[in-house]
């Protein structure tokens, strides 16, 4: 009896895994057949993914559902930590204008990440039901400890977070904004999205992507500076 019910917890995951992926290549087909033609959006090949789990998911198998179990907490606890370090990412005055200029644009991202977390959620729980552990301690896997992805997921974004911060603040930082400034004007505010550092043989080069908005408008201006190798 414990089997079979493992076994059809199992095979319910299979198959809300394998609707989520036929509503994602749904909503990305829709997406692409409304796209303009400047648009550049891919087709989504989540899809496979989502065959291949519920495949494995529907046969009962074990080692699959510890894996997407362990990855869905690793996810949440990375969105977690996005969440709460995001406003310190961007100033509040252009999150407030995103929303205003570019609705749709900035809240279907959001919709989709709650309906992402609400996914994650339902598959970390319902991957943990003590069916599941069961059959897996009969089968002699070692419980994992879920602590172990959460820290991880957690510990990546407060990495990187103190990257950006660090080279977004720097001396490149300011540079791109003095030279961003000089093609739009004075009277946009700015923020460094992006620095590619390179050195070559003739010198030190750089690119960046700087965001920059009034009131009325947001864009964004690629900027290019060189340094001569010393000779």
């Amino acid at each position: 009896m414990e089997t079979q019910k493992h076994l059809a917890v199992l095979r319910k995951v299979a198959l809300v895994v394998l609707g989520v992926g036929v509503l994602d290549l749904a909503v990305s087909c829709y997406r692409l057949s409304t796209a303009s033609v400047s648009g550049q959006i891919n087709l989504s090949l989540n899809i496979v993914m989502a065959v291949f789990v519920a495949f494995y998911l529907w046969r009962g198998g074990l080692r699959m559902a510890s894996v997407v179990r362990w990855l869905s907490v690793l996810a949440l606890a990375t969105i977690a930590a996005t969440l709460l370090t995001a406003p310190f990412l961007q100033p509040i005055g252009l999150t407030l204008l995103q929303m205003r200029l570019e609705t749709s644009a900035f809240f279907y991202p959001l919709l989709v990440l709650g309906f992402s977390v609400v996914f994650l959620l339902w598959l970390a729980r319902t991957l943990g039901d003590e069916s599941i552990l069961a059959a897996r301690a009969a089968a002699g896997y070692k419980r994992r400890d879920m602590r172990i992805p959460a820290a991880i997921g957690a510990g990546l974004v407060l990495l990187f977070s103190g990257l950006y911060f660090t080279f977004m603040g720097g001396p490149d930082a300011e540079r791109a904004i003095a030279l961003a400034r000089d093609q739009v004007g004075k009277d946009y505010r700015f923020q460094v999205r992006a620095i590619n550092i390179m050195h070559t043989p003739q010198g030190r080069q750089g690119f960046a992507s700087v965001t920059v908005w009034n009131d009325k408008e947001i864009k964004t201006v690629p900027v290019y500076w060189k340094e001569e190798a010393a000779r």
